[in-house]
This record gives structure tokens, C-alpha cells and sequence, in this order.
């Protein structure tokens, strides 16, 4: 996400007596710190000459009350603010938080019954203190058994932002959004209310997307008949591109599925404008990825330029997998049957200014399991996050390159906390991070993947991918050496040279350690 980008704007000191090198990386270990409560960082929000700053939520997996955390350029914590508040006689919670123009605001819901109230507050960086609330709306007959949720997205460029929030009703009654749309000053330029054509029942809204005009684009999941992705053997359901603009004006665009199952669809857009829409399509199940679907169109004309299915390639499925499975598969597709790829996932939907397409996903499976004892029911949660995929997509929907990065992540009840990757790209390269077993070191695409380890000999690894998809892997540093349990997911990269990988020992004895890319 552009707009979430840190840009240092200072060079870090060294911390480390020597600079440990580490092929493409430069490694500096910042120091420990404390922070008051069980917390960690879940977005980072932006940097000026004194610092940086994040946003930090309560417990082990960043589910709780927010506060924002300033940081020195010697990784050092400065001060950390509580955002929850009193507005009104009833407690605030922060929703989102960045900079924009140098300033730095946040969101703020308040629910008291019947109503919600939407607050955007400026935050002064020099003394860390909140200015006064200012109330952007109200939403009213809000009831337990009714949600709503709320959205912040930027334009590209960041011209423009929206708070996009769903309004709530009954589920035989129509779809029903808001939205504010503010410049870069934060000067609200418009906010209206849409009641879309189609009820709640029946329609998912999965992605918001504000063009550099201002307008407002959401991606939505139409079912046919009942809330079911299949219907009598058949596809059950659409996708449906809304356009909402200042006049009240809905467009919609339908993407055709061609009797496909889709998944993870994406949209976004081009330098030029049009919007790009990708995601994966399976001939099985909704489970399923057979394939890559891709979409281009000219927000002009609302035509269609491009449209496209490719089929993954046999030696694609079969990747990461032992001999003797890969053959089994093989037969099965020589034979003609649908073997495809299940519980992928789409995490970063990457757009080249030709409306070039990056796909990254990652294979996970979360699930339960019940024992019964003699002393009573034992139930655990399970988290398997495997194989990480990357599509390589050109203006023409073409798949130049697909690969598959090994590994194998199984945790218990921890919310896979120290599982899945981060993600950091220079040039053309990509680079994927992420917990591992040095026993995977040279892994070549065939045979058994070790189990990520679980103790202080945890490797963070890191894979290469340049421009063509080759794959290089090499191991950063483990556990041991460094003494911090690094977490990818809370991990980002901060500049176009620059990544922070956040870690702790225990929870409140945090650090971040700095990567350099060369």
C-alpha cells in the first residue's frame, strides 16, 4: 500500500560492532526496548525528521485498543499515545491512523446503542498530544444483531481518501453504504449515501478502491439464489464492479465467470487508469485454484480490453511435492482430470503502470480438532500456512512466470504468530521472508520440505525472485543468534532499500532489527 510507506530520512547508525552481510542484505540489530503493555505493532504509519511512528494494538495478536508509538532512527521507542477516549460520554476506539501533508489523524468510532459515531481527530507529532475530535457522521439505528464495518482507503497517489462505511439493515434489505471523501488537506470534498440493487442476503462486499479523481470503486460477491457458491451442480454466483461518484451516480461492471468458480478476485488500477481485476479460477470448487483469471478495463468506456483464463502448467501443480505424489498427479492430468491447487490465498495484488499484474498468495489451512479423555474434551485450533505462490501476469493477462516458494509451517493454538512471510521488493527483484528449518536451505522443488522449527534454531530465510521468477534462497539468521522471535507478518518493508523486521523475547521486551537491501 503506497500510502503506508516510512521513508527514513535519516541514516541509521550502526549497532552492531561489525555489519554482518548476508548476500543481498546488510543486518543491524536495534536495541531492546519495554513497551507498557502486551502489544505489538500492526501498521506502520509514516516518519518526518524526529522519528517514526506505528501504530501498536493490545495482546499477542494485535487484536486490542490502539496507541501509536513514535520511534527514534536508533530504533529506541520515544513515546507511545493511547488512543481510546471519552467522546461524547462514550469510549472512542481508534480505527485507522496516518500521516498525510507532514500532519497525523486518525479515525475514531464510538457505539452507544443505537447509533455510531465516526470522529476524525489531528494528533500533534511534536508533543505527542490529541487535538480536539471532530464528528464526520452518524450512524444511526445500529443494533448488535445488525454490524457494521468501516473502511480507510487512499487514492495511488494519495490525492484523495475515503471512510467508507456499510450501513446496517435486515438481510432482506438492500446493500446500503456511506462514504466521505476528503483531499490530501484533509477537506471533506464529498459524502453520500448508496443503496445498492441488490439485499444483503445476497451480496458480499469484499474490496474498496478510491480512483485519483475521487471516485469510489467496490469490488462485491453476487449470489444468484441463496447464499450458496453452488446450485444445482452449476456456479452460483458473480462478481459486480460498483463505480460511485459525488452526483449519487451507480455504475456497475459484471465480470463474467463463464460458469468458473472465482476466488480472491482483486481490483486495482493502472497508471492510466483503467482497472485491473485478477484473482483465481478453479473447474472444482471454491476451495480450488485451476487457474489465473485477468481483466482490463477502460474506465472511459467501461469496455473491455483484455479478458483471460490460463490454466496453471502441470510442472506448476507438481512443484514442492515428493516424487512419487508429483507422478500419481501427473497420470491423473494425462488422463484428463482437474488436479488444481487448494487454500490459496491472494495476499498483495501488485499493478504495473501498463496494468502488468503481480499476484503473491499463500497456501493456508486453519481447522479444529476434538479429543476426548478421560478428564473431559480437549479442542485445538491448528494452522497450516505452506507454499507460497507468485503470478507474474503482462498487460495482456499472459502468465509470463508462476513459482511456488517451499516451506511448511504447522502451529497449534497460537494464531500463527510466527508463521506466513513479508515481503520487500527492490528493483525487480522480490524478496520473500519468512520462518523456516536450515534443513530447507537448498531445497530444489522436489521432495520432502522440513517442518519449520520451533525453538532457537528458527532460520529466517529469505527467497529471491528476479524478473525471469528464478529462485535463490539463503538463510538471514536464527533465533539463537540474535535472541528475538521474529514475527513476518508484524515485519514491513519502510523504504525502497529499507525493511524493519519486528521481534521480542517476551512480549513487552520488544526490538526491531533493520535489513538493507544492496
Amino acid at each position: 500500500m503506497k500510502h503506508s510507506l516510512l521513508f527514513f530520512a535519516t541514516i541509521l547508525p550502526l549497532l552492531l560492532a561489525g555489519q554482518p552481510r548476508f548476500n543481498d542484505f546488510e543486518v543491524e540489530l536495534g536495541p531492546f526496548f519495554k513497551v507498557s503493555k502486551r502489544s505489538v505493532p500492526v501498521a506502520f504509519i509514516g516518519a518526518d525528521p524526529s522519528g517514526f511512528y506505528l501504530t501498536y494494538a493490545r495482546g499477542k495478536t494485535g487484536l486490542g485498543k490502539r496507541s501509536i508509538a513514535k520511534f527514534g532512527y536508533n530504533l529506541q521507542l520515544i513515546e507511545e499515545l493511547e488512543l481510546s477516549q471519552t467522546l461524547g460520554g462514550v469510549l472512542a476506539y481508534s480505527k485507522t491512523a496516518f500521516i498525510i501533508d507532514n500532519k497525523l489523524f486518525h479515525f475514531l468510532v464510538s457505539t452507544d446503542y443505537s447509533k455510531q459515531k465516526i470522529y476524525l481527530q489531528e494528533i500533534d507529532k511534536q508533543n505527542m498530544k490529541c487535538q480536539e475530535a471532530q464528528l464526520v457522521t452518524t450512524i444511526s439505528d445500529v443494533r448488535s444483531s445488525y454490524y457494521s464495518d468501516s473502511f480507510v482507503r487512499f487514492a495511488s497517489d494519495s490525492s484523495y481518501l475515503a471512510y467508507i462505511y456499510t450501513i446496517p439493515n435486515r438481510k432482506k434489505d438492500k446493500e446500503k453504504i456511506g462514504i466521505h471523501v476528503f483531499n490530501r488537506k484533509m477537506e471533506e470534498q464529498w459524502n453520500r449515501q448508496f443503496e445498492l440493487p441488490y439485499t444483503n442476503k445476497l451480496l458480499d462486499l469484499e474490496t474498496y478502491r478510491v480512483d485519483t479523481g475521487g471516485g469510489v470503486h467496490v469490488l462485491g460477491k453476487r449470489y444468484y439464489d441463496k447464499r450458496k457458491d453452488e446450485r444445482n451442480n452449476e456456479v452460483n454466483y458473480d462478481y459486480l464492479l460498483f463505480s460511485l461518484d459525488r452526483t449519487g451516480t451507480i455504475d456497475s461492471f459484471k465480470i463474467e465467470t463463464e460458469g468458473k468458480y472465482f476466488r480472491d478476485m482483486q481490483v486495482d488500477f493502472s497508471e492510466r487508469g483503467d482497472i485491473i481485476s485478477a484473482g483465481f479460477y478453479s473447474d472444482k470448487g471454491s476451495a480450488f485454484a485451476g487457474g489465473a483469471y485477468y481483466l482490463r478495463i477502460d474506465t472511459s468506456t467501461w469496455e473491455t480490453i483484455t479478458s483471460s483464463f490460463k490454466e496453471f502448467e502441470m510442472d506448476f501443480i507438481t512443484q514442492n511435492m515428493r516424487s512419487g505424489k508429483a507422478e500419481r498427479l501427473k497420470k491423473k492430468i494425462e488422463k484428463g482430470k482437474d488436479v488444481e491447487l487448494p487454500f490459496f490465498h491472494i495476499d498483495e495484488f501488485i499493478v504495473g503502470d501498463d496494468g502488468s499484474t503481480q499476484i503473491i498468495a499463500e497456501k493456508r489451512l486453519i481447522y479444529t480438532t476434538t479429543t476426548y479423555t478421560q478428564n473431559g474434551v480437549i479442542t485445538n485450533t491448528h494452522y497450516d500456512y505452506d507454499d507460497i505462490m507468485v503470478l507474474d501476469i503482462d498487460a495482456e493477462g499472459v502468465i509470463q512466470w508462476a513459482s511456488r516458494v517451499a516451506k511448511n509451517q504447522h502451529t497449534v493454538n497460537d494464531r500463527a504468530a510466527y508463521s506466513s512471510y513479508s515481503t520487500a521488493k527492490k528493483g525487480d527483484d522480490l524478496f520473500l521472508l519468512f520462518n523456516d528449518n536450515v534443513e530447507n536451505l537448498n531445497y530444489a522443488g522436489v521432495g520432502r520440505v522440513a517442518p519449520m522449527s520451533k525453538n532457537s534454531a528458527t532460520m529466517v530465510m529469505v527467497n529471491r525472485l528476479d524478473s525471469g521468477g528464478n529462485s535463490e534462497r539463503f538463510a538471514l539468521f536464527d533465533r539463537g543468534e540474535v535472541g528475538t522471535k521474529i514475527r513476518p507478518v508484524l515485519s514491513r518493508q519502510v523504504s525502497y532499500d529499507e525493511m524493519l523486521l519486528f521481534g521480542h523475547k517476551g512480549l513487552k521486551t520488544q526490538r526491531f532489527i533493520l535489513l538493507k537491501l544492496k
